[in-house]
């Protein structure tokens, strides 16, 4: 399983279905993080996990996953991510 980084592009095109982190933004309350990153200095980052689905060559939807398999909690941890 590949998952793609949050700054990472994927193109519709040429993925059908493809998972990525998204960074939380600290004034969003709502979105529940899936894991964590600490960068230099102490600041810690929490990110989402979405899955991908592509709508045509331009476009495609992003479902938010909430329980992780343990397939993708192995993934994030080789990453580098700490799980919630």
């Amino acid at each position: 399983m590949i998952i793609y980084g949050s700054t990472q592009w994927v193109d519709p095109s040429e993925n059908r279905e493809w998972y990525s982190l998204e960074v939380i933004n600290q004034w969003d309350w709502k979105t529940s993080p899936i894991c964590f990153q600490t960068l230099d200095g102490g600041h810690l980052i929490s990110y989402c996990l979405n899955k991908n689905t592509s709508i045509n060559e331009s476009q495609y939807t992003r479902e938010e996953i909430i329980e992780l398999t343990q397939e993708m909690k192995d993934e994030l941890v080789t990453m580098g991510y700490r799980l919630k």
